[in-house]
């Protein structure tokens, strides 16, 4: 029968010490342990050697149990001598003088050295630049670092790493830069009516619903505007798709300005109906807004009648309602939006925006009082 190569490596190098259970006698155990240790030394010992660069194995003190061919040639040692030395008596600084006990003490610490650079004394007694880095390893039981793995690269191919890993971050950071700029395209996207460039139905929710939750916990107030355009099917069908197009427009910059002029928060619903929410205000600075709502939503446009060329000009009125909620008594999102809805349909019944300022609410319980129009 064949054997597999494969098993022959798992059954010489076992990825697991053996279990006590399995051996009939502590003698077995003690042997099968022994034999484990030394195969796990083998494979380690066979793996150092095969790394490219100098390797070098210490003890607790800084005495050399391994070095491979690279690093017996770095330091001028035979296979033989490496017992014979610490690994720091060859570490200098770049005046010459000896960083050995420092490095020492930092291992005894338990510290990492991660690539710095050393110079190591050569048997000619010339100093050779190298990139060290020591990972010291401690065992369970021992408070004492037993063993020690150092690294000693060369600075070119250090250099040549570098460079490579800096051209490739260049190249990850201008690929993370242009996926920002999109998703950050994306994101305006999907939160910006495509026609009025205000926000939309989308962003609205999120917004408010999160504006709603901060006058709760901030025990704030928040005030939110309904806006619905007077006979705009009418005008719609009279003047055409395009020409009601560019009406919506035309309210969505007016009410632009009073949300930017007040640090509102403006979104388009749909079709031509408009939301404005505030934050922080009271009563007297929810009047006060209104009333710039009011100046802005009674105005004259010019548009082209389907079937001609001649434009005229119409008086457009915008019917708007409005509630405010105070002291932190905030009801649901879905109810504020309602009694702004509510407020927008008492101005439009009252008279297609002939009465400006509506029904606010002062607080949750809703109380409502009224102001008279604007003359």
């Amino acid at each position: 029968m064949e054997t597999n190569e494969n098993d022959i490596i798992r059954k010489r190098y076992p990825h697991a010490p053996p279990d006590r259970s399995e051996y009939d006698t502590e003698e077995g155990y003690q042997s099968a342990r022994l034999r484990f240790c030394e195969s796990q030394a083998e494979l380690t010992t066979w793996i150092f050697e095969t790394l490219p660069y100098p390797v070098v194995f210490t003890l607790h003190d800084g005495t050399i149990a391994f070095a491979n061919v690279h690093a017996q040639q770095l330091l001028g040692l035979t296979r033989e001598d490496v017992s014979r030395h610490t690994a720091l008596e060859f570490l200098y600084d770049a005046d010459g003088r000896s960083i050995g006990e420092s490095v020492g003490r930092r291992l005894a610490a338990h510290e990492m050295i991660r690539q710095e650079a050393v110079y190591v004394l050569r048997p000619d007694g010339r100093r050779e630049l190298r990139i060290l880095t020591v990972t010291p390893i401690q065992v369970p039981g021992f408070q004492t670092i037993v063993r020690a793995v150092g690294i000693f690269q060369d600075p070119t191919t250090c250099e040549r790493e570098l460079e490579s890993l800096r051209v490739l971050n260049e190249q990850l950071a201008k690929a993370f830069n242009a996926l920002k700029e999109d998703v950050e395209r994306f994101r305006i996207l999907a939160y910006t009516d495509d026609m009025t460039g205000v926000a939309n139905r989308r962003a609205f929710w999120e917004g408010f619903r999160d504006a709603v939750g901060e006058a709760r916990r901030e025990r704030g107030s928040i005030a939110l505007f309904y806006f619905d355009p007077d006979g705009f099917k009418e005008k719609n069908d009279t003047y055409g798709h395009r020409e009601g197009d560019n009406l919506v427009r035309a309210v969505a910059g007016r009410l632009r300005s009073v949300a930017d002029a007040f640090d509102g928060t403006i979104a388009r619903l749909g079709g031509d109906e408009f939301c404005v929410y505030f934050r922080g205000v009271n009563a007297a600075r929810y009047a006060e807004i209104a009333n710039a709502f009011a100046e802005v939503t009674r105005f004259e446009f010019e548009a082209r009648r389907k079937g001609t060329r001649e434009k005229e000009t119409f008086l457009m009125t915008v019917s708007f309602g409005g509630s405010l909620q105070v002291d932190g008594i905030i009801p649901e999102p879905g109810e504020l939006y309602d009694e702004a809805d509510d407020a927008m349909f008492e101005c439009k019944e009252s008279g297609k925006g002939e009465s400006k300022f509506l029904p606010y609410v002062l607080r949750y319980p809703h109380i409502h009082s009224s102001a008279p129009p604007k003359p």
